[in-house]
């Protein structure tokens, strides 16, 4: 069972997110920010990430940057409401695989994460 990273400071995405992605088969390892999301990552080992970009403390473009830096090739996925502020661009010149807008259509986490593991359910 592959495990996904999800970093999000409203607990209502989380759950979301934790629901849909347990009925597709994953283990969802649940951060509430950045530096928790960063010290999950180095506890568990999860397999891809889903972070948002404005939380408190880390946000999820510091976080990125963190993962990154380890492992380069590490399949990360943006979510926010707020990439009006950021650029798409820079995320996926980063190494970022997805950067999503909030609401998230579930169907687009689905499809990126068949992308990045080669799987089709």
């Amino acid at each position: 069972m592959k495990k996904i990273l999800v970093v999000d400071d409203e607990p209502s995405i989380r759950e979301l997110m934790h629901d849909y992605l347990s009925m597709q088969g994953f283990e969802v390892i649940e951060a509430v920010d950045g530096l928790d999301g960063f010290n999950k990552f180095m506890q568990h080992n999860p397999e891809a990430a889903i972070l948002d970009v404005e939380m408190p403390g880390m946000n999820g473009q510091d976080l990125t940057n963190k993962i990154l830096a380890i492992n380069r090739n590490f399949p990360v996925i943006i979510i926010s409401a707020f990439l009006y502020k950021y650029s798409r661009r820079n995320f996926i010149e980063s190494g970022v695989r997805a950067v999503l807008e909030k609401p998230v259509d579930l169907r687009l986490i689905k499809q990126n994460l068949q992308a990045i593991f080669g799987t089709r359910n």
